[in-house]
């Protein structure tokens, strides 16, 4: 069943109560159908019970500053609107609603942010974190120093701290604490004027790409860019694309990152009151930095790789060689999905990771797109939707 938890009395006792009046409109299953995972077995069974109207019976006070939860294990996870994929093995989705911010999200419980009592009882590992992740812009020439006298567009910056699990070699699994960097870019002055691009194939390339895999005998293939948006074209590359004028855009860091960013080469005498930080690339947060990525992107796939991209939908792209497909790509930001013969994505992937470093892949079984994927031995693809949407 539906599993909610929380420490304060009070709010105990209005989960306990919103839920019971939720839980009285439940139909009961017939033993059979407990055990069905069809989704049409699902539609007929399971009403509509949006978690969110447990959650607005929360009490109201300022006072309560714990993070409140409402778990759906298992097949559960159907009943919210906003999943479009199973959880990872070990994960539970559950609806969150802050005491004090009233905010509502979906989250993966074994992946959520760190409470302030966590930040502090994790202090060491926390400042390691941001530390990697302010080698990681520095790696990929993300920022450079500027004068704060001769810089504009001066935005500041947070950071989101998060649990992630890594899952070992040998299936163990550990969590580990994230930091991630990002710019306010609704701060940015520039914001209004920029174009918001992300480049997301349709869903008829991503079928296309499931049926082309089984009516030639391909492999299939997932593949993630990690850090995507830190591995764009510069702004100098994107004004030149484009035509437009050379953007500029500056952030300050936190003053109590000064220590962190001073380990970094270059950057031991950083003077915060005379410096800022000036982007040279679009940076996590920022409008444009979906679409730098997305050139940076073109230039691998079709520039050095051949691609090219079918009439109807510029993120679906296709290799030909001799006259026939050999490749197909289908782009979801950084999500790409692939098929085609083994040795040809073999040396497709290389191609990625000689620009974008190490890849994430999955050969075969995967979840891309909210669809879990399955090709078995007699090369015919399985698609699977986790939730009751239509794809």
């Amino acid at each position: 069943m539906l599993s909610l938890y929380a420490q304060d009395p009070e709010v105990q006792d209005a989960l306990r109560q919103a839920f019971a009046d939720i839980k009285s409109q439940m139909v009961t299953l017939p033993p059979e159908a407990v055990q069905q995972q069809n989704e049409e077995e699902l539609g007929q069974h399971l009403p509509e019970l949006p978690g969110e109207s447990l959650l607005e019976c929360l009490p109201n006070g300022e006072d309560l500053e714990e993070k409140v939860y409402l778990e759906f294990p298992g097949y559960l996870d159907k009943l919210i609107d906003d999943v479009m994929e199973a959880p990872p093995p070990g994960h539970t989705y559950a609806i969150t609603s802050d005491a004090l911010t009233r905010k509502k999200q979906v989250v993966s419980t074994d992946s959520d942010l760190l409470t302030p009592d966590e930040k502090r009882q994790h202090h060491k590992e926390v400042q390691a974190a941001m530390q990697a992740e302010l080698a990681t812009w520095h790696k990929h020439r993300c920022f450079e120093r500027r004068s704060r006298k001769r810089a504009r567009n001066i935005i500041d910056c947070r950071w989101v701290l998060k649990w992630k699990v890594i899952i070992g070699p040998s299936g163990s699994r550990q969590r580990t604490i994230r930091a991630r960097l990002t710019v306010r870019g609704f701060k940015d002055r520039d914001a209004d004027n920029l174009e918001s691009y992300a480049g997301t194939s349709t869903r008829w390339s991503q079928r296309i790409v499931a049926s082309q895999a089984v009516v030639r005998g391909w492999r299939i293939v997932s593949a993630d860019v990690a850090k995507a948006f830190l591995q764009g074209v510069s702004y100098e590359e994107l004004s030149r694309i484009t035509g437009r004028p050379l953007r500029e855009v500056c952030f300050e860091l936190p003053a109590n990152c000064m220590a962190l960013l001073r380990t970094l080469p270059g950057y031991s005498d950083f003077d915060p009151v005379l410096e800022v930080l000036a982007c040279t690339k679009p940076g996590t947060g920022l409008k444009d930095a979906p679409k730098a990525f997305n050139l940076k992107l073109g230039q691998v796939t079709r520039d050095t790789c051949g691609l090219r991209s079918v009439s109807y939908d510029a993120e679906l792209e296709v290799l030909h060689e001799d006259g026939e497909a050999t490749l197909m790509v289908a782009k979801h930001v950084d999500d790409l999905k692939i098929a085609g013969t083994e040795s040809k994505i073999k040396w497709f992937l290389a191609k990625l990771a000689a620009v974008f470093g190490e890849l994430t892949v999955h050969w075969d079984s995967f979840t891309n797109c909210g669809v879990r994927h399955h090709l078995d031995t007699v090369s015919y693809t399985h698609l699977t939707l986790p939730t009751k949407r239509i794809v």
